[in-house]
C-alpha cells in the first residue's frame, strides 16, 4: 500500500465515518474509494445551451397549478424499477461496509 500525504475535508470526513461505520482516517478513505470503484462512474450531464431550454421550454404546454399537482401525484405513484434496483443496490453496498474486508488494519 503507497503512502501519500492529502489534504482531507475533516467535515466530509467525519460524516463519511459515520455513514460508513468506520474508525480511522485511512479506513474511511479506503472503504470509501473500495465503495466508489464498485459503484462506478456517475452519469454525466449534458449541458444544454439557454437557448435550446428556452425553447424546449415555450414548447411546453401551459399547465395550471392544480394540473401540476395532479401531474406530480401521476408522477410519484409512477414506478421506476431502474431507479428503485439502483437504490437497493447501493444500499446493499453500504451495508456491506460493516464486513471487515472493507477495512484496513
Amino acid at each position: 500500500m503507497a503512502q501519500t500525504q492529502i489534504n482531507l475535508d475533516d467535515e466530509a470526513l467525519e460524516q463519511a465515518k459515520e455513514r460508513l461505520g468506520t474508525h480511522s482516517k485511512v479506513d474511511t478513505v479506503n472503504t470509501a474509494l473500495r465503495l466508489a470503484a464498485e459503484v462506478g462512474p456517475r452519469p454525466r450531464r449534458r449541458y444544454v445551451p439557454t437557448r435550446e431550454l428556452k425553447a424546449a421550454l415555450a414548447e411546453l404546454p401551459n399547465v395550471g397549478f392544480d394540473e401540476f399537482d395532479e401531474l406530480r401525484a401521476e408522477a410519484d405513484t409512477a414506478s421506476d424499477d431502474g431507479l428503485e434496483a439502483e437504490e437497493a443496490h447501493l444500499g446493499a453496498l453500504l451495508a456491506n461496509t460493516t464486513d471487515p474486508a472493507w477495512h484496513t488494519r
